[in-house]
């Protein structure tokens, strides 16, 4: 790997942390609870491992590219639009 992959595999990270922040904020408020707007964020979060292990060890898809990295931004997307669905149907 060399210096300028990894440094933009860091500036990445950074990318997603903020978009978690943004959402986080976002949720917070939307939701107008603390609770509500953590535990939405920690579901979305918790859900990264389960998949990455449904996808390495159940299917045994050894293959990972740096475009899989993209997929947090769409699970983060997904995962915040079933909640303000959910919370606009409970209201």
């Amino acid at each position: 790997m060399n210096y300028h992959y990894g440094k933009q595999v860091v500036l990445d990270f950074y990318w997603g942390g903020g978009s978690l922040i943004f959402v986080f904020m976002y949720l917070l408020l939307y939701l107008r609870s603390l609770m509500l707007a953590s535990y939405s964020i920690l579901l979305i979060i918790f859900s990264f491992p389960v998949t990455q292990l449904i996808y390495s060890q159940i299917f045994e898809i050894k293959y990972f590219s740096t475009l899989h990295y993209m997929v947090a931004f769409i699970v983060i997307g997904v995962g915040v639009d079933d909640i303000f669905v959910i919370v606009d149907a409970w209201r």
